[in-house]
């Protein structure tokens, strides 16, 4: 049974849900985006992305480097949980924003913010329910007292908190150091018993030519292999189809396929993505099916799409001239914090 939200918490909550809403889903075609030749964070993988109070997550980021030639970088991890982390507020609402020229909006509260450590991993743990009582008063005194118990615990329970976990990239040499780039993530804690979790890691075909797949044997961390377990060998200049998941079970990509709506009993037939509850623009309480997308990065070639979404998530590749060895980089988002990723070697000759 769906709640109206009250008319002054609406007015809260409804601005955080449309900044979320505009960046749950990027538009399609990074052009040169989809083209890695400078310093870039890729992806940030949270183990759980959806947590019970007081429990833990391990992030990892993906870092591509393509013209450090090898050069030593270290990793600074910070969070945040300020009164705006409530009802999809926060920074990072896309699962992940990078680079330096996407600012996000960080801890309102500096007293909010704190250290997660150095290195390639870091440890998250969610606010304890003494914290989140300190959040819900706060957010009482910002909205006055026109939300009630039930409201505050439904929020909790169906929508959750976003937690904003940021991590900085820099230089370790002896020229000193030097900020290469930064990432953002969004880590969801909520009171649901069924809690979300990570899009299966990626698996794709390239043309005829193979399929390459984080979970081929020899694999590793982010690394994708082919399950020949022979090297991905095309040839230049050639257009080649690269499908997700391409297993009888997933349904293929067609025009007729049903959009996503929101629905009360949450249909959701794709088995890359779950269901979660949301506030709508109209104040309501529903579940709403994640919509997966796939982020294509290459470090040569041309991609006919950068980011591809049901009911098109094929992609296609144009190998490059010159022969070598191609990065191609896949990255699976499910709107709802949600990440998986893997890289691969494609040789051309």
């Amino acid at each position: 049974m769906s709640s109206r939200a009250p008319r002054l918490t609406l007015s809260v909550l409804v601005a955080l849900a449309a900044l979320g809403a505009s960046a749950c889903i990027p538009t399609a075609n990074f052009d040169e985006r989809s083209k890695v030749k400078s310093p870039r964070i890729l992806a940030i993988v949270a183990d759980h992305p959806e947590l019970g109070p007081g429990d833990s997550t391990t992030l990892s980021v993906l870092f591509a480097d393509p013209l450090g030639g090898g050069r030593a970088v270290k990793y600074r991890w910070t969070a945040c949980v300020a009164t705006e982390s409530l009802g999809g507020g926060g920074a990072g609402l896309n699962g992940a924003q990078y680079g330096m020229q996407e600012a996000a909006a960080g801890c309102s509260d500096p007293a909010a913010a704190y250290d997660l450590g150095e290195g390639e991993t870091a440890l998250l743990v969610a606010p304890p329910e003494a914290t989140i009582d300190v959040l819900v008063a706060r957010f009482r005194e910002l909205v006055g007292s026109a939300i009630s118990d039930a409201y505050v615990e439904r929020l909790l329970t169906d929508v959750g908190l976003q937690l904003t976990v940021q991590v900085a990239v820099y230089t370790d040499g002896a020229a000193g150091e030097e900020l290469l780039t930064t990432g953002f993530k969004r880590v969801v804690v909520s009171r649901r018993a069924q809690k979300g979790t990570n899009p299966p890691r990626p698996r794709f075909a390239v043309g005829d030519y193979g399929v390459i797949s984080a979970y081929a044997p020899g694999g590793s961390g982010f690394d994708c292999l082919t399950e020949s377990g022979e090297p991905l060998v095309v040839p230049p200049r050639t257009s080649l189809a690269l499908r997700p998941d391409p297993t009888p079970q997933d349904p293929l990509d067609t025009a007729t396929d049903e959009p996503w709506t929101l629905d009360a009993t949450c249909t959701d037939t794709d088995p890359v993505t779950e269901c979660y509850g949301i506030l709508d623009p109209q104040g309501f309480f529903t579940n709403k099916p994640e919509g997966a997308f796939y982020s294509w990065l290459i470090t040569a070639g041309e991609l006919f799409e950068g980011t591809t979404l049901r009911p098109a998530r094929d992609d296609e590749w144009t190998s490059p001239a010159a022969p070598g060895d191609v990065t191609m980089w896949v990255i699976t988002r499910d709107g709802h914090g949600g990440t998986a990723a893997c890289r691969a070697t494609i040789t051309v000759r």
